[in-house]
């Protein structure tokens, strides 16, 4: 999938080719990972980018939708500002003062998203 249009599809668009079977969310995501590798180096959007993760998530969002148990956000990838803490990875908010933190819960937001199958590619840098 070296599309570069479909970076920049809609969520309903990507919702309607996952329900279709002509696009999984791994290849997806594993696209998305492509892109950040490629593009990152110029931009410095992300601080930290969770690939193993990424692609956790989107398996899980595969087996539901062929349980057929998705909602619309399942699959859609999202990569959540540093300042929302999130369990097991590392969270700055930017700051100094938490260079080494590593939060044991998610924020309500991220929790919420995570429960409706979004796939998490990483942090984005926070000022």
């Amino acid at each position: 999938m070296a599309d570069d249009a479909l970076a920049y599809a809609t969520v309903a668009e990507l919702a309607g080719l996952y329900r279709a079977r002509k696009l999984s969310p791994v290849e997806y995501a594993t696209d998305g990972l492509r892109r950040i590798d490629r593009l990152d180096t110029a931009l410095h959007s992300y601080v930290t980018v969770t690939p193993e993760r990424a692609l956790a998530d989107a398996r899980a969002a595969e087996a539901a939708l062929r349980r057929g148990d998705a909602g619309p956000l399942c699959g859609v990838p999202i990569a959540y500002k540093d300042l929302y803490a999130t369990r097991g990875i590392l969270t700055t908010a930017g700051s100094a003062l938490l260079a080494d933190w590593v939060p044991e819960a998610d924020s309500a937001c991220v929790r919420r998203l995570q429960d409706a199958g979004m796939v998490m590619l990483g942090k984005l840098i926070t000022h």
